[in-house]
């Protein structure tokens, strides 16, 4: 246009007196400016038909620094604004044009000129666009860096937002507030913005200046990690957890950064949340009633779906409608995602709160796959009933016409499964008619056996019974023959008696025999001695064939011993042995050989 607007002005009228004197040559065009006279005709700023411009507007967007040095020397309008309302200046800043701001500004340009739709300063697009030389010059001749836009968007915000973190770190050194609250109605942080965007760089260096890492949005409490969440910022998630950020925090919606990530599908922002200890199970959210899993399986998001099972989530679960996992997935047309959740066991058969199950959410959906993958798992088939009355309130024709398809499948399907479950139940009847028969014979061979034992043990107990009255008529008899043997050997003892009483009888009649030759009084006496002897000697000799005559009276009453194989063992301590009787009966003749001798020596003694 510049071009254009020379050749005009040189091929004017020959009135015009035009200096031909070249000036200095433009950087970029090979157009020589002739000095204007000192009444040129040209006018320096004249417009465009469609964006307003000048000459002076065209060169500072297009950073001509000598073009811009040579018009505003013609005396160009410095605060001309195109269609827009940008000035020079704002077009130079926006444009990154150091140089010609500078031009600019040393010919008092308004450096808080604002543009007309939006209000964006010098410096707010300049930081906006990322242009640090810029920046730099504004802030060292006194911008304001606290200059609100029309979305009251700061300088800083509108860097943090961009990740310039050049830029982020001049304007706080030139003392920006770090947590101005942008947005009319947001009242959004630096800090959000930046993690919103994923500027990982810029999120580090406004924590490292002292950003307030919880800082929450007025309207509906979002914070930093909740915005990166929704956005699929992992490695700033991963950031802001690291800074200790609340990894179970709610916006007003309810949803937890978790939930957020669900809702996006974002894996890896999932897998960095649950491995720094977010709750796979948490709460649901009040209002709807909704969990992580729930929000991914509706969306569809398979793989998030997946590593929310592989970290334990509760598959069954409901939402205020009643849908389940399961459900939504069918209902969304999701088969991945219900093979998926099937997998791991869960209801195919479930119903929401209006009675509606899981299959009949994809019939009403047109999803043939779904239902055709469905038919062969389930249990419970919609009525025919039930199809055909939703059917007839369907007007889109595409949906009708899956709609239709998928009564065919679901027809056939409960066909086939009638005729299985008549074989099974066939099938099955076999099985309980052997299974009855098995009981039968178990229980017969059990009362068979249950009788031996009983037999076995009767004839155990009568043979317990015969050999204790048998041991009893043993023992009797064992106290009769122990009997026997005391009045035997008290026999023995009298006998041993009478015997001792006759030696003494003898020994005394011995000595009366040697009185006589003492004198005639001693010998009447002796005589009475002699008789009385004679007397003792008689009765001893009386006494013995009648003992012997009672002993073998009894011998002959006492009963024959029954045999050895009848006899029960009987304790030794119970019966003397023959050895002790023997060792009695020597006591005894001893202790009277002694009382034999202890007389005989007593009658020596007697005069």
């Amino acid at each position: 246009q510049l071009q254009q607007r020379l050749q005009a002005a040189t091929s004017s009228p020959p009135h015009f007196q035009l200096d031909t004197n070249p000036s200095p040559a433009f950087a970029g065009n090979e157009v020589q400016f002739p000095q204007a006279p000192p009444f040129s005709c040209m006018d320096v700023d004249s417009e465009t038909d469609s964006n307003h411009d000048t000459a002076l507007t065209l060169a500072c967007a297009g950073g001509h620094e000598e073009l811009v040095e040579l018009l505003l020397s013609r005396g160009a309008t410095i605060e001309h604004r195109d269609k827009k309302g940008f000035t020079p200046l704002i077009l130079a800043a926006t444009a990154g044009h150091e140089k010609v701001v500078e031009i600019l500004m040393n010919h008092a340009a308004d450096m808080e000129a604002q543009s007309e739709r939006t209000k964006d300063t010098p410096l707010s697009l300049a930081c906006s666009g990322g242009r640090y030389e810029v920046v730099d010059l504004l802030l060292n001749r006194g911008a304001n860096k606290e200059h609100r836009n029309v979305s009251d968007y700061t300088p800083l915000s509108l860097a943090a937002s961009g990740g310039y973190v050049n830029i982020i770190k001049l304007l706080l050194t030139h003392g920006a507030e770090i947590n101005s609250r942008t947005g009319s109605k947001l009242g959004i942080s630096p800090l959000m913005l930046a993690a919103m965007n994923g500027h990982t760089a810029a999120v580090k260096l406004l924590l490292d200046m002292g950003s307030d890492i919880n800082a929450q949005i007025e309207t509906n409490r979002n914070t930093a990690l909740t915005l990166a969440c929704f956005q699929g910022r992992h490695e700033v998630v991963s950031l802001l957890l690291d800074r200790k950020a609340n990894v179970e925090h709610r916006a007003k919606t309810g949803l937890t950064p978790l939930m957020e990530a669900a809702s996006g599908g974002y894996v890896e922002v999932g897998r960095v949340l649950l491995d720094k200890g977010a709750d796979v199970n948490a709460p649901p959210v009040p209002s709807s009633r909704d969990t992580a899993l729930t929000i991914a399986a509706d969306k569809g998001h398979c793989r998030f779906v997946e590593l929310l099972l592989q970290r334990n989530a509760q598959v069954e679960v409901k939402n205020k409608k009643g849908n389940s996992p399961l459900w939504l997935a069918a209902n969304g047309g999701h088969l991945a995602v219900v093979e998926l959740l099937y997998s791991v066991g869960a209801d195919i058969d479930s119903q929401d709160n209006r009675k509606v199950s899981c299959l009949m959410a994809a019939f009403r959906k047109g999803h043939m796959k779904v239902v055709k993958w469905m038919v062969n798992h389930v249990t419970q088939f919609p009525s025919d009933q039930e199809m055909s009355r939703y059917i007839s309130t369907i007007n889109d024709k595409e949906l009708l016409e899956k709609c239709q398809d998928c009564v065919k499948i679901i027809r056939v399907a409960k066909d086939q499964q009638a005729a299985k479950a008549n074989k099974n139940a066939t099938i099955l009847l076999e099985e309980l008619d052997m299974e009855k028969n098995r009981e039968e014979s178990k229980r017969a061979a059990a009362a068979r056996r249950r009788e031996r034992k009983k037999k076995k043990k009767l004839e155990k107990k009568e043979e317990k019974r015969k050999l204790h009255e048998e041991n009893q008529k043993n023992e009797m008899m064992y106290v009769e023959e122990e009997d026997d043997d005391e009045e035997d050997e008290k026999e023995e003892v009298e006998e041993a008696e009478i015997e001792k009483a006759a030696s003494t009888s003898a020994a005394e009649v011995t000595l009366g025999e040697q009185s006589p030759a003492r004198g005639g009084g001693e010998g009447e006496e002796g005589d009475s001695g002699i008789d009385a002897n004679s007397q003792g000697s008689c009765s001893s000799n009386e006494v013995k064939p009648v003992v012997k005559d009672r002993r073998k009276e009894k011998k002959k009453k006492k009963p024959s011993a029954p045999p050895p194989e009848t006899r029960l063992p009987i304790p030794a301590t119970s019966k003397p042995t023959a050895d002790e009787r023997r060792s009695r009966e020597l006591a005894v003749s001893s202790g009277a050989a002694s009382s034999h001798e202890t007389n005989t020596s007593s009658s020596s003694k007697t005069p």
